[in-house]
């Protein structure tokens, strides 16, 4: 029923914890799709310890980042359903079915659940538990303060939405265009108020130690990505105002301070004027 795709690399230290959680799920029915985006440490011999053929493993030859690894996996595909887990995260025993049962009590797309960030000792920082609703149109891009939709790990979606979208291959901030996307084929959304996926706060991951600058240029390419979509798909949108709020969230504002220290600003100044 589920497919599950977890991108790895370098990722010894957490990759157990993380498939266990998989396997010990109270849904037996899964499909767990590792992509090893050529590790250099023991990750790949981890994950063949395992006998388990519901686990599959894809090795890439060469480093390829994040999205072009959760591509592959998708890529590969055989459930109804499909859902994203980090090799450092895990989820609670309910949860694979807790979402799946949803599906069975709404005609949606997407069921978008809540999160809790640990650190490093497993200990909970935050939760991230959103109000139950369901979206529909320009009301699947909106948001307060307690929604989850800007986040894809916490979700479960209809495979047949990938017929549509390609995952970004961008190696960072590579998720958001591809949700847009992913929401905007959704014809339904439905928020529940439940938490069973943990978000492990890395300090050494990407998001962690990318420099301002590159995080803010990676939010620019974002910002365009999404644009032209748009564009492309209902250039009525750009005049919506929902359209403003969702690239109001990418919170991008402050690029402009660094304007003269990478040309790839400049893409983001005409990818502006042409939103104005």
């Amino acid at each position: 029923m589920i497919s599950i795709i977890m991108s790895a690399y370098n990722a010894s230290a957490t990759i157990n914890k993380a498939i266990d959680s998989v396997r010990s799920q109270s849904l037996t029915d899964w499909e767990l799709i590792i992509v090893d985006d050529a590790s250099t440490d023991d990750t790949c011999n981890i994950i063949l310890a395992y006998d388990d053929n519901r686990i599959k493993l894809i090795k890439h030859s060469e480093n390829l980042g994040a999205g072009l690894a959760r591509r592959s996996g998708i890529e590969h595909i055989t459930g109804e359903w499909m859902t994203f887990l980090d090799s450092d995260d895990y989820i609670s025993e309910e949860y694979l079915e807790t979402l799946l049962f949803t599906t069975k009590i709404f005609d949606v797309d997407i069921v978008s659940s809540g999160f809790i960030s640990v650190n490093e000792e497993y200990e909970t920082i935050s939760k991230r538990i959103p109000k139950p609703r369901i979206s529909e149109n320009w009301d699947k891009f909106s948001h307060d303060e307690s929604d989850t939709k800007r986040f894809m790990n916490p979700m479960l979606i209809r495979s047949s939405l990938w017929d549509k979208v390609t995952y970004s291959s961008r190696r960072f901030i590579e998720d958001t265009p591809t949700l847009v996307q992913i929401l905007y084929w959704a014809k339904r959304v439905v928020t529940i108020d439940y938490a069973g996926y943990f978000y492990f706060q890395n300090s050494k991951s990407l998001i962690h130690t990318a420099s301002q600058i590159k995080n803010y240029i990676y939010r620019a390419l974002c910002i365009k990505d999404i644009n032209l979509f748009f564009k492309d798909k209902a250039p009525e949108a750009i005049d919506h105002k929902e359209f403003y709020r969702l690239l109001d969230t990418i919170k991008v504002h402050d690029i402009h301070e660094f304007k003269n220290e990478v040309n790839e600003l400049y893409e983001y100044e005409r990818c502006i004027k042409n939103i104005n």
